[in-house]
This record gives structure tokens, sequence and C-alpha cells, in this order.
């Protein structure tokens, strides 16, 4: 027995107005972002020494 989920949009436009762009980029309707693999790595240890809600800062924050 096999089950299974599945989200069925009328147009593209629903898709691309309330899918999460991950699952878009996934299903190649659009590009995923492109981030260095060194930034990648630094935002990574950067929120590793923050706990709780103050992640999200840190993972927004621009350095200047």
């Amino acid at each position: 027995k096999s089950t299974g989920f599945a989200l069925i949009y009328d147009t593209l436009d629903f898709a691309k107005k309330f899918e999460p762009r991950y699952r878009l980029a996934r299903q190649g309707v659009v590009e995923p972002k492109k981030v260095a693999r060194k930034q990648r790595k630094d935002r990574k240890n950067r929120m590793k020494k923050v706990r709780g809600t103050k992640k999200a800062a840190v993972k927004d924050s621009k350095k200047k």
C-alpha cells in the first residue's frame, strides 16, 4: 500500500505566490540562489555562535 501527498495549483502564478522558493527551484520554475561555498560556511559558523531567535538576525545581517 502506498500513500502520497501533492500540492496542485490552478496556474503557475498561484504556485509562485504560495510555494516556498526551494520547492520552486526543485521543480525548475525559478533558479536557485548561487551562494559561494565560503559564504555559506561563514554564515553557518556565525549562526553556531548564537542561540534561539538571534540566529535569524545573524543570518540576515550583511557585512559592511
